[in-house]
């Protein structure tokens, strides 16, 4: 054995492999980078959900807000309406 060899099985205190340990280490990455890619899609599906309910909450607020504008303007043409009433039933009383 050379000397480094000897060195590195005395750090892992066993015989070393150079190939069988970049045959784990490669095994290890790809299940990783399997993992985070499926992750990532996972991710993404859920975003691109979100940002689909965003958008159909922004639409039904714009809704509501325009039926809220609506009822504010017939409750402004019935106050109108009442106080128009009321002076000519003073005007009618008097």
């Amino acid at each position: 054995m050379t000397p480094q060899v000897e060195m590195m099985n005395v750090v892992w205190k066993g015989e070393v492999n150079p190939s069988e340990d970049l045959t784990k280490i490669s095994q290890c990455v790809g299940a990783y980078m399997t993992a985070t890619m499926d992750k990532a899609s996972k991710v993404s599906h859920l975003i691109n959900e979100k940002d689909q309910e965003i958008i159909q909450l922004e639409a039904q607020s714009v809704g509501q807000q325009q039926q809220i504008n609506q009822l504010e303007r017939q409750l402004i043409e019935q106050r109108q309406l009442n106080e128009q009433l009321k002076l000519e039933k003073q005007r009618i009383d008097e």
